[in-house]
């Protein structure tokens, strides 16, 4: 058997050296809050979630005490050979709770006090703040800037890459995003259902409201047959609405949609004699609601599963000889799509 060259045993000796450095540099030690208080725990939960989502290594020890000190945070850190450790407490009773977060890039601890009491978002508003305060403490030095002499415990090499990216990147969510996939409508009638593809166009000012413009079509595949003679659908649907998110955990959420718009239907007839096959197109309004379900895949793409009720008006009734389908309250859809954020 050949032996191994000296150049790739170097280069192997090399790589097993600097493996454990660069898993350390995406590490982030998550002290678990010792309380039962669901809304730490809560946005304790968001937040691995987020760190997740973004390539971190997330380690999540329990807290000794109450109130871990910065000096715990810094020791927590240096065990881990972790970017950093970020604890969540609470202070001054139900009004608001403490970001405790020990940088060990720039050797800093910095503290964010955010007002929590009768907000129902509170969870998300403490995740937010806190991916938001470790963003802003990894920016103090830029790339390949070195410390000054009397900062003590900072280690900007593992400030690698991905960890510089992150910290560089906006830290307020994109308000835009465009979406393609396909939908599936089924009339509830021996018409049958639909296929088609599907595009979207979103702008969310806000962080649980926003509003879309919607896409679908040409949907095909409803028919029916009777000795001989046959109808084929085709529709085309434009829509605009608004969206809800009413649950939001993880980088996961559940949103409440409603909308409004046209639709357009075109149907071609055969028929055996004596009847005579017609090819007709009308247009009629649009509403529609339902829930969508969206799952983070990467930092600014998500997949978006939906399911919604059409209603048409004026309601659509084809005939085929003698019988007559209607349709149209309600249709409906279910669909998946690809969502990226811009």
């Amino acid at each position: 058997m050949k032996r191994p060259s000296r150049a790739l045993t170097i280069a192997l000796a090399i790589c097993l050296t600097l493996w454990p450095a660069l898993a350390s540099a995406q590490r982030i030690v998550l002290l678990r809050p010792k309380t039962p208080d669901p809304a730490l725990l809560q946005a304790f939960g968001r937040l691995k979630g987020e760190l997740e989502v973004h390539a971190f290594e997330v380690i999540v020890l329990e807290a000794d005490d109450d109130a871990p000190s910065p000096t715990d945070l810094a020791k927590a850190a240096e065990q881990a050979r972790a970017v950093g450790t970020i604890s969540l407490l609470r202070s001054r009773g139900l009004a608001s709770a403490d970001v405790w977060i020990s940088d060990r890039v720039t050797g800093k601890t910095s503290m964010r006090t955010i007002a929590t009491a009768g907000r129902s978002e509170a969870s998300s508003v403490l995740a937010i703040r806190a991916v938001d305060l470790l963003r802003a403490s990894l920016r103090e030095f830029a790339p390949g800037e070195a410390p000054p002499g009397d900062v003590v415990g900072a280690h900007p090499e593992r400030s690698a890459k991905h960890v510089r990216e992150w910290a560089a990147a906006p830290t307020t969510r994109p308000h835009w995003a465009v979406s393609a996939g396909a939908v599936v409508q089924s009339t509830l009638s021996p018409l049958g259902s639909m296929y088609g593809p599907a595009v979207g166009l979103d702008y969310a000012p806000w962080d649980r409201l926003g509003f879309r413009l919607g896409f679908e079509g040409p949907l095909w595949g409803a028919k029916v047959s009777r000795q001989g003679s046959s109808l084929t659908l085709r529709n085309e649907q434009l829509f605009a609405g608004l969206g809800y998110r009413m649950v939001s955990r993880n980088g996961w959420a559940v949103e409440l949609s409603a909308d409004f718009g046209a639709h357009h239907l075109k149907v071609q007839g055969k028929a055996a004699s004596p009847y005579v096959g017609r090819t007709g197109a009308a247009w009629m309004a649009l509403a529609a609601g339902g829930l969508g379900f969206e799952l983070p895949l990467a930092p600014a793409a998500a997949l978006v599963l939906r399911g919604r009720a059409v209603f048409l008006a004026p309601r659509p009734v084809l005939r085929l000889e003698t019988t007559e389908f209607p349709y149209g309250r309600p249709m409906l859809q279910t669909g998946a799509s690809l969502r990226v954020r811009f």
